[in-house]
């Protein structure tokens, strides 16, 4: 039961699912070079909008350390469709007019100092210097002006932000299932504890103790309190005799 339940735990855990037959045709169809108006973005839009991104591992998604960047920009589709986990500075935000007004347009500078654009949720917005990890799908090579005017190409990606990636849901499952197993292991020696202790027999305390001493009983004495006393008075003299005899 408990190795079902860490089972349970790390199938929770999720990388990007496969994009479907149609979305991977749509992206097939992606226009280098030109805006995001087109079938391609609405397929990645709609398999973003899928994702539960607190569920998601980023150790399960390929480092952006491992994407060809390179190869994506002078042959994007080469690259197109694949995976990856981007992390950087947010450094500019954009809303996407209609009909994507749902999403925004950002420019991330990773940590090699490379700028790629990204398309996530108006919900995943934050501020522009923040630190931020998205998990996505490469979608195309674009053409934007740098705040310097120069017209520039980028490597463009659509996701999903993953939230508290300092420390992810998939790290956490081997700490949730050592302190399922400790838990476990407790309880079990306190239930055996009990059921040793609850065969051991009470001691019998002794019947005697429970008896009053027969001079204490007043069955056999008179009814009236002068020979009462006689008696009481003949039965320690009695008992003295005994104990000198």
């Amino acid at each position: 039961m408990i190795f079902a339940l860490c089972l349970s735990l790390l199938a929770l855990c999720a990388e990007l699912p496969p994009l479907s037959e149609a979305q991977a045709i749509a992206l097939a169809t992606a226009i280098d070079d030109r805006d995001h108006q087109e079938s391609a973005f609405a397929g990645l839009v709609e398999a973003a909008s899928a994702i539960d991104s607190t569920a998601l591992d980023l150790e399960a998604i390929p480092d952006e350390s491992a994407f060809d960047w390179s190869v994506a920009l002078a042959d994007p589709d080469q690259m197109r469709g694949r995976v990856v986990h981007l992390h950087g500075r947010l450094e500019q935000s954009f809303q996407l007019p209609r009909p994507w007004d749902g999403w925004v347009e950002w420019f991330v500078r990773t940590p090699a100092g490379r700028v790629v654009a990204l398309y996530v949720p108006s919900a995943d917005d934050v501020t522009p210097g923040q630190r931020i990890h998205v998990a996505g799908w490469f979608y195309k090579r674009i053409e934007a002006e740098a705040r310097d005017g120069t017209v520039r190409r980028y490597p463009a990606v659509v996701g999903r932000v993953v939230p508290d990636a300092g420390l992810t849901f998939g790290a956490w499952v081997p700490v949730v299932c050592v302190i399922v197993l400790l838990g476990a292991w407790f309880f079990a020696r306190a239930l055996v504890r009990g059921r040793r202790l609850s065969k051991v027999p009470r001691r019998r305390e002794s019947v005697a103790s429970h008896r009053a001493p027969e001079s204490a009983t007043s069955e056999d004495l008179p009814t009236d309190p002068v020979e009462a006393l006689d008696v009481l008075a003949q039965r320690g003299e009695d008992r003295q005799r005994g104990d000198h005899s």
